[in-house]
C-alpha cells in the first residue's frame, strides 16, 4: 500500500489553517460591536417609564388642609369669635337668663366686676317690673367704661320671656349674647332655646352667640334639660360654657355649691364667673 507523507507532528497543515481562527475572532468582535452600538441607539427611544413626583399645588390649585390651626378659626362651635367680640375696645355683651344670674352677687355681676378691675366696665339690670328697659347703671374700675355689659337676666323667665321683649333686650349693635336657660324648662317646652338663638341672630345678625350649659341641681335632676339645651347648640352651631362640668369638677360637693336645690350659693356664683371669664379669654 503506497504511502502517504504526513507534516511533521505540531506543523499546519497550510497557510489557511493560520488565517482561519483570526478571522472568526474578527468576525465575533464585530458582532459584539455592532450589538453595543444597537443598544446606545435604541435606548434613547425608550419611553422613560419613571414616575415622577407630583408637582407642588399652583395658584388655582387648593392645597389640602394639614394640621387643625385653619380648621379651628373656621369652627362655629369655637369661642374664639366670642373672646374677640368681647376684647375689642368699646365691647357691648348682652346676658339672657334666669334667677341664677340675676342678682347682686350671682355670676353675672361679679363677671362684670372682674371685667372692670382690668378694662373699666358698666353693668346694666334690666327693669323686669316696669318699661324702663335698662336701668341702675353701676360701674366698675378705674377706667373706662371699656365694656358695657346689659344683664337681661329675670327670675322665674324662660326663653320665651326674651323672646317676647328682645328689640329692647338686645340692641342691634350688640357684640356678644349669652344665654342661660335650662332650669325653668322642661323637655316639653326646652326647644324654645333653639328659636331664642335663631331669633337673636336674626335681630343683631354681628353679634356672636354663646350657650351657659347651667349649673346641675341637686342629684343632678335636671340632667336631660341640661343634655337637651347642649344638643341645641350643636344643632345651631353656637359654641356653650360649660359652667356644669366646672361645678362638677369643683373640689367641695354639689350641696355646698347651691343654697337650695338650684340656686348657687356665694361660692357657686364664684365657680360660675371664673368659668365664663376664662372660657372667654382664650
Amino acid at each position: 500500500m503506497p504511502t502517504t507523507d504526513l507534516p511533521p507532528t505540531g506543523a499546519p497543515f497550510d497557510e489557511g489553517s493560520r488565517v482561519l481562527p483570526a478571522v472568526v475572532a474578527l468576525l465575533g468582535a464585530l458582532v459584539v460591536l455592532a450589538t453595543v452600538v444597537f443598544v446606545v441607539l435604541t435606548s434613547d427611544d425608550q419611553e422613560d417609564l419613571t414616575v415622577a413626583p407630583p408637582s407642588p399645588p399652583t395658584a388655582t390649585e387648593a392645597a389640602p388642609r394639614t394640621g387643625t390651626g385653619p380648621l379651628e378659626e373656621q369652627d362655629p362651635t369655637s369661642l374664639k369669635a366670642a373672646a374677640q367680640a368681647l376684647a375689642q375696645p368699646g365691647a357691648r355683651v348682652v346676658v339672657l337668663g334666669d334667677s341664677t344670674g340675676d342678682d347682686t352677687g350671682e355670676w353675672v355681676h361679679l363677671w362684670a366686676r372682674s371685667l372692670g378691675t382690668e378694662r373699666g366696665a358698666t353693668l346694666l339690670r334690666w327693669d323686669a317690673f316696669g318699661d324702663a328697659g335698662y336701668v341702675a347703671a353701676q360701674s366698675f374700675g378705674g377706667v373706662g367704661p371699656d365694656v358695657t355689659v346689659r344683664n337681661g337676666s329675670v327670675t322665674g323667665t324662660r326663653a320665651s320671656y326674651a323672646m317676647e321683649h328682645l328689640d329692647l333686650l338686645v340692641p342691634d349693635d350688640t357684640d356678644l349674647v349669652l344665654l342661660s336657660y335650662g332650669h325653668n324648662h322642661g323637655p316639653e317646652d326646652v326647644q324654645q332655646v333653639a328659636e331664642l338663638v335663631r331669633r337673636v341672630r336674626a335681630g343683631a345678625p354681628e353679634a356672636e352667640v354663646v350657650l351657659v350649659l347651667q349649673n346641675p341641681q341637686l342629684d343632678d335632676a335636671h340632667a336631660e334639660v341640661r343634655q337637651a339645651v347642649e344638643d341645641i347648640a350643636e344643632q345651631e352651631q353656637v359654641p356653650t360654657i360649660d359652667v356644669a362640668r366646672s361645678f362638677a369638677e369643683a373640689p367641695r360637693p354639689i350641696g355646698e355649691l347651691l343654697v337650695d336645690r338650684v340656686h348657687p350659693s356665694a361660692e357657686g356664683s364664684q365657680v360660675w364667673a371664673r368659668t365664663v371669664e376664662d372660657a372667654l379669654e382664650r
